[in-house]
């Protein structure tokens, strides 16, 4: 899409909008019809001319699409689902600590918080979210990292 049929395409659902008073939800719903047809990135960028906030839209890559029919098969999804966002928060958490342990230039400091971060990787590799292998690797450089502080 051009920077011509963008800008006809703005105009278009300029004098689409106008006509509405019901301003952000006439152009939610635009979007969402359009979604098919054009980039999502167009209707961000749509929504930034207009200045709406559409983040809380469901636009991205969702996992709303399901296609089980069985009470079980759609239980499994809501549990992975939700195992899914648990093992992200700790992975994340994690990943956190290991860069303030890494910013720390207190030899005394960095060794308390290396005993807190070995045992979140042992957790993390324990619940199968990383490998085994990678959370040997990352102790063993934490550690050298830790014992070169002086």
């Amino acid at each position: 899409m051009n920077s011509r049929e963008r800008s006809m395409l703005v105009e278009k659902i300029k004098v689409i909008l106008k006509i509405s008073f019901l301003f952000k939800k006439c152009f939610i719903k635009f979007a969402l019809i359009l979604r098919r047809t054009v980039k999502i990135q167009h209707i961000y960028l749509l929504s930034q001319i207009f200045g709406l906030n559409l983040q809380s839209q469901n636009f991205k890559g969702t996992r709303k699409h399901i296609m089980a029919n069985h009470k079980s098969a759609l239980k499994r999804i809501r549990s992975n689902n939700a195992k899914r966002l648990r093992n992200r928060y700790q992975h994340k958490t994690t990943r956190t600590f290991i860069k303030k342990l890494t910013g720390t230039t207190d030899k005394t400091e960095a060794q308390e918080l290396f005993k807190e971060v070995a045992s979140m990787i042992d957790k993390l590799a324990k619940r199968n979210i990383i490998h085994k292998n990678k959370a040997a690797n990352n102790k063993s450089r934490l550690a050298k990292f830790v014992n070169g502080l002086g």
